[in-house]
């Protein structure tokens, strides 16, 4: 699989991206904007993240549609449709830190088509950090059109040694802010440190509900419970830490509506299984991450109502060691991930 490089200011850096979107066939005619959201969202961007809006223009330098439905859908379409549907998306995180390193597995889990769609791709920004990221190019049904695939932070790891990954979490709630995958570019870009993340965290609003797995260089790891009004912080316990699709926080807990709404989701499950196969290895060592995400026995490794584990990440932070494990067309594939 080839990386894709963007580079240069986020104006060129849109325009690159235009390129793609038009031989894609982008036009975003079918989009309905919501004013009230879409000038809320600007407003947004504005104080918070304006590389986002300069990127936007670069792109549509390139398509020449209507602005306000290219700003909706890149600034606002996303949280529209979370107000009206919510789909069971699933995926795990877990990290491990002992006498041999600090380690970082990740399973990312969706829909099937996405195995042949998602991509890598790396951003190079003057003044900014660099950073690779892998998107399932926001794939949204097994019939999304090309015409609507983008370039979508999923995961990134940059160049001083910070991964930020996102995972599935379910509550009501929602508010203005950055959609997930600008708040992980924004991370990315700008922080060398856990801490230094979750400051941004705690100053930047978010749209809706996530769960952020963030580890440094340095072995420090968090996982960030986000439900859009509050953010609570979880740290390893007993040099453990894994994520799932539910809120362990005590208080956010009390809101949590993944079992609500969907009965037999096995996002407790899959975190028990990983905790447990962590506990059972007292050495735990860099090949273990793999056989944990890639034990097509258990519930971490999924291919079961409708949703497959689509990338596998196996990270070494201290040693800056990354490696990418997937399926493509139906072979598995490693790629050793350089930023």
């Amino acid at each position: 699989m080839q990386i894709t490089t963007f580079k240069g200011n986020y104006f060129e850096v849109g325009k690159q991206l235009g390129k793609i979107y038009k031989k894609n066939g982008m036009d975003l005619g079918s989009v309905k904007v919501n004013k009230d959201i879409l000038e809320n969202q600007k407003t947004i961007y504005q104080k918070y993240f304006p590389g986002v809006l300069e990127e936007l223009k670069g792109i549509n330098e390139i398509l020449k549609i209507n602005e306000e439905k290219l700003l909706f859908f890149f600034l606002a379409g996303e949280l529209d449709w979370f107000r009206k549907f919510y789909v069971a998306k699933a995926c795990t995180i877990f990290g491990v830190k002992n006498k041999n390193g600090s380690f970082v597995g990740r399973n990312y889990d969706w829909l099937k088509s996405t195995e042949n769609l998602f991509e890598i791709y790396k951003i190079i920004t003057p003044k900014k950090n660099k950073y690779i990221s892998i998107t399932d190019m926001g794939v949204y049904s097994n019939k999304s059109k090309s015409s609507f695939l983008l370039y979508n932070e999923d995961d990134a790891i940059n160049d001083k040694g910070l991964f930020i990954g996102l995972d599935f979490a379910l509550s009501y709630k929602w508010k203005y802010g950055l959609r997930p995958a600008h708040m992980i570019k924004l991370i990315a870009e700008n922080c060398k440190t856990v801490d230094e993340a979750l400051k941004i965290f705690k100053e930047v609003p978010l749209c809706y509900p996530k769960f952020f797995f963030i580890a440094d260089k340095s072995g420090r790891m968090v996982v960030v419970e986000h439900n859009s009004e509050k953010v609570k912080i979880r740290e390893p316990v007993d040099n453990r830490l894994i994520v799932t699709n539910h809120f362990v926080d005590p208080e956010l807990k009390k809101e949590d509506k993944i079992l609500v709404k969907y009965p037999k989701h096995n996002t407790k499950l899959r975190y028990e299984e990983v905790d447990q196969k962590i506990k059972a290895r007292r050495d735990f060592k860099y090949s273990d991450i793999i056989e944990i995400l890639g034990d097509t026995n258990s519930h971490t490794c999924q291919d079961k109502y409708g949703i497959k584990s689509i990338w596998s990440l196996s990270l070494e932070m201290q040693k800056q060691k990354y490696k990418l494990v997937y399926n493509l067309f139906g072979k598995k594939k490693e790629k050793d991930l350089e930023i």
